[in-house]
C-alpha cells in the first residue's frame, strides 16, 4: 500500500512539474480583447508588451519593464502579450527572464490586424488613448516620460 502511495506521488509530482503545466495564461484574442485590458485601467498608463520568446531583444526588455513594475507599481500597468505558439518555450523564456508582470497569449488574427512584424513591441496607452507605439527596444528615459 505504501509503495503504491509512493508511485501515486511520484507519478503526480511529474506531472505537475511538466513545462507546460506551469503556467496559466489568459488569451487575447480579439482587439475588443486589448481594449478591454486597457480599459480596465482607464486612470493608469498601460504598457501592452509584445514579445515572442525567440526575440533576444525581448528577453534584454524584461528587466526594464520589470524595474518600471517596482518602481511604479499601480500607476503603470504592464502586460505582456506573447506571440509563442510553443508553449514550453514559453515557459522556458519565463522561467529564465522572471517577468514581474502578467502574460497573455496574443492571437495571430491580432498580429495582422495591427500589423505587428517586428518584435518586440510596446503599446503605450494612458487615459485610455495610445500615445506611442515603439518598434525595438527603448531607452529607460523615454519609458519613464511617458509613464509621468
Amino acid at each position: 500500500m505504501k509503495k503504491i502511495l509512493l508511485l501515486c506521488i511520484i507519478l503526480c509530482s511529474m506531472v505537475y512539474y511538466t513545462p507546460s503545466t506551469v503556467y496559466a495564461y489568459s488569451k487575447v484574442d480579439t482587439i475588443q480583447d486589448m481594449v478591454r485590458i486597457v480599459r480596465s485601467h482607464k486612470d493608469k498608463v498601460v504598457i501592452l508588451a509584445i514579445f515572442a520568446s525567440f526575440c533576444p531583444p525581448c528577453k534584454e526588455e524584461v528587466p526594464l519593464l520589470n524595474s518600471l513594475h517596482k518602481e511604479f507599481g499601480e500607476r503603470a500597468i504592464i502586460q505582456g502579450l506573447s506571440l509563442d505558439e510553443d508553449l514550453d518555450a514559453l515557459n522556458t523564456f519565463i522561467k529564465e527572464t522572471k517577468p514581474q508582470y502578467p502574460i497573455s497569449l496574443l492571437s495571430h488574427s491580432i498580429m495582422q490586424d495591427i500589423g505587428i512584424g517586428i518584435i518586440p513591441q510596446l503599446l503605450i496607452y494612458k487615459n485610455g488613448m495610445l500615445v506611442k507605439h515603439v518598434v525595438g527596444l527603448i531607452s529607460r528615459e523615454e519609458l519613464v516620460r511617458y509613464i509621468q
